[in-house]
Parts: structure tokens; C-alpha cells; sequence
């Protein structure tokens, strides 16, 4: 698959790019052995995937445990945390409810949702 098929196919993205045989030829080369690196990674952190959430998890719930402990204020990075473990506990359930249905989707929809309230909770904390 050469790189205009690439873009067209998978990212619809309807390029003209005069490009000479030698530098497709390349680029064919690279997104070949790009994938392949890409699979092999993806197999190994599905494997680590697990064992790390684990570690997280027991590290935010020490972190909201001493935060809370102190005291709960009514400000935006105590919001953010709040909701943050909740949609975290939400995200948990639903990774072992993955054991039974294999339906992936929620999993995955928690997880962005889990990283943007995270994300905003550094940035604002």
C-alpha cells in the first residue's frame, strides 16, 4: 500500500502528492516497520495494562485519602479530584465487568473521559 492509498483509505484524506517512486518507496518502507513497532508495543503494555492501573489506583487513593483527610474544600481541584475518583472507580468496575462481556467500548470512553478530568485537575490543582 503506497502512501496516497494510505491516506485515502484509512484517514480519508484526499491527497494530490506528486511524490517520486524512490521517496514512496520509502515511505512504504517506514509506515511497514512504523506498524510493526506499534503492534509490538501494544503487546507489550496490554500485558503491563493491568498491573500498572493497579499501582495508580492504590497511589490516588492514598492521595485522596490524605487530601480529604485535611479536609474538604469547596474548590475546583477538590471537584476535580472528587469526580476523578468516581469516574475512576466507574472505570474499574467496568475493566472487571470486561472479563465477562467484551464489549470494550465504555472501557475505553471512561478511560479518555478518566485522563481529560485528570488532566484538568493537575493543571487547575
Amino acid at each position: 500500500m503506497n502512501i496516497k492509498n494510505f491516506l485515502k483509505e484509512k484517514l480519508k484524506i484526499n491527497v494530490d502528492i506528486n511524490l517520486s517512486l524512490k521517496t514512496q518507496n520509502y515511505l512504504d518502507i517506514f509506515l511497514k516497520y512504523f506498524r510493526k513497532l506499534i503492534m509490538f508495543l501494544c503487546k507489550i503494555l496490554q500485558k503491563l495494562h493491568v498491573p500498572v492501573a493497579l499501582l495508580g489506583i492504590s497511589i490516588i487513593v492514598i492521595h485522596a485519602y490524605i487530601f480529604l483527610h485535611l479536609g474538604f474544600k469547596f474548590s475546583i481541584e477538590y471537584i476535580l479530584g472528587i469526580s476523578a475518583l468516581i469516574v475512576l472507580t466507574v472505570l474499574l468496575f467496568s475493566g472487571f465487568l470486561r472479563i465477562f462481556n467484551k464489549n470494550i467500548k465504555f472501557h475505553k470512553a471512561l478511560g479518555i473521559i478518566f485522563i481529560v478530568i485528570m488532566i484538568f485537575h493537575i493543571l487547575f490543582g
